[in-house]
């Protein structure tokens, strides 16, 4: 293998779509790695100047009450040992299998913190002042 073989070889290698991470197809290469071949991309032509539009980004306010609904979901898994729900619907529906052998108070702390209705779920100054936390 001589010098020229060795630069085509890496060239089309760095070029080969496994190693450079277009796995969207956006380009395909074609030849033996012997540099025969070329790379042809898959572009549409447009005119220029081109006008692109993008989307509006909507904000998504989360706050402390999306914290609060955080920490219930990691207290709960401590105490448990499982997580607190396996799919999003069941999360969403606010179901959850109780978790047994615990205190009243922490039962009742987990009950406020997992409400699924932001405006209803516990503060962050509840869960500081709740009985089970002090």
């Amino acid at each position: 293998m001589d010098h020229d073989d060795v630069v085509d070889l890496m060239g089309d290698r760095l070029l080969d779509n496994s190693s450079r991470g277009a796995f969207d197809g956006s380009f395909r290469v074609s030849g033996d790695n012997k540099g025969k071949g070329a790379v042809l991309p898959k572009i549409t032509k447009v005119e220029l100047p081109a006008k692109v539009l993008y989307g509006k980004m909507q904000s998504k306010p989360y706050g402390p009450k999306a914290d609060v609904w955080s920490m219930g979901a990691v207290l709960y898994q401590m105490v448990t040992g499982k997580p607190l729900a396996t799919n999003e619907p069941a999360v969403l529906a606010g179901r959850y299998e109780p978790a047994a052998g615990i205190s009243q108070q922490l039962s009742g702390l987990l009950g406020r913190m997992l409400v699924v209705d932001p405006a209803s779920r516990a503060t962050v100054q509840e869960v500081m002042t709740h009985p089970w936390v002090q």
